[in-house]
């Protein structure tokens, strides 16, 4: 294995074909289009990542017809996704209930499951209550689900919804599909219109129970840190890069604003964070 952050041949492939895919796909005024679309992301785009790319199935085992890559794969296409602010299903796809499914470690649900993930069909994780992630929103009796899920990640373009929900004094995993009676998802507003969340509530669902080993949760929790961390390193490098170029190009006093020794200083601090913060998150990765 590389060190943290340093790309092996056929990672830095990868990424290179990841970076020029986006470069043709997403710019400033595909994100636009895609922010305003009824899907809340580029269709035609997401359907190039997953059979030119193969994004949704790398962290996927080939028993399963994933890639069988590592991690570290996947987090880098996060990273070129958030460099871009791209809006995909790919984080709550292809990272959170891909890897609710994984983290389970039930070989039945493996098998029922991630091949579609894999071949770009999408679920969501239903997990929140409308207090945040530390209790789940769903309740869960004899099978059957009650209650509500918030901030759930593309559950409006979902064919499968994860839950995550109360079950006696533990807390268990189900499959429900997203258009089972008693399910009604319904979009919210957000702050980051790169993301579409929804509130899915839950009325007394028949649901499929999900076997789970003890270390599901915090392994869970720990991919989707992981995974919005590379998103957040890439979106960190487009503004540095950014603000190299601006004061390559502005001038004042008759010299480029980048020369002035003040602002170099700003931007070695700025790269030195954002190199630290990479290394930190491809870390957390490996």
């Amino acid at each position: 294995m590389s060190a943290p952050g340093v790309d092996t041949e056929e990672q830095a492939a990868l990424r290179e074909s990841v970076a020029a895919l986006l470069e043709k796909k997403s710019d400033s005024a595909a994100v636009r289009a895609a922010i305003a679309s009824e899907d809340g992301f580029d269709p035609a785009l997401w359907s190039t990542l997953v059979e030119q790319i193969g994004a949704a199935a790398l962290s996927i085992p080939e028993a399963h017809d994933g890639a069988g890559a590592t991690w570290v794969e996947t987090h880098l296409v996060c990273e070129e996704l958030g460099r871009r602010l791209t809006p995909s299903p790919l984080l709550g796809s292809a990272v959170l209930a891909a890897q609710a499914v994984l983290a389970a470690g039930d070989d039945a649900a493996c098998a029922r499951l991630l091949p579609g993930i894999a071949a770009g069909e999408q679920a969501a994780l239903c997990w929140a209550s409308d207090s945040g992630w530390a209790t789940p929103g769903v309740r869960a009796a004899a099978d059957s689900l009650t209650g509500t899920a918030h901030h759930v990640l593309g559950a409006d373009t979902a064919a499968t919804l994860l839950v995550v929900a109360v079950t006696g004094h533990t807390v268990g995993l189900f499959e429900v599909p997203a258009d089972a009676a008693g399910v009604r998802v319904t979009r919210v507003p957000v702050m980051d219109p790169t993301r579409t969340l929804a509130r899915v509530e839950f009325h007394g669902v028949a649901a499929t129970a999900i076997p789970t080993r003890p270390s599901f949760l915090p392994r869970l929790r720990a991919a989707a840190w992981a995974a919005i961390s590379a998103e957040q390193v890439g979106a960190a490098r487009a503004v540095l890069d950014a603000t190299v170029r601006y004061t390559q190009e502005r001038r004042q006093f008759g010299r480029a604003i980048g020369s002035f020794q003040a602002l170099k200083h700003r931007m070695a601090d700025m790269y030195v964070k954002t190199e630290t913060a990479r290394s930190l998150s491809y870390s957390a990765a490996a």
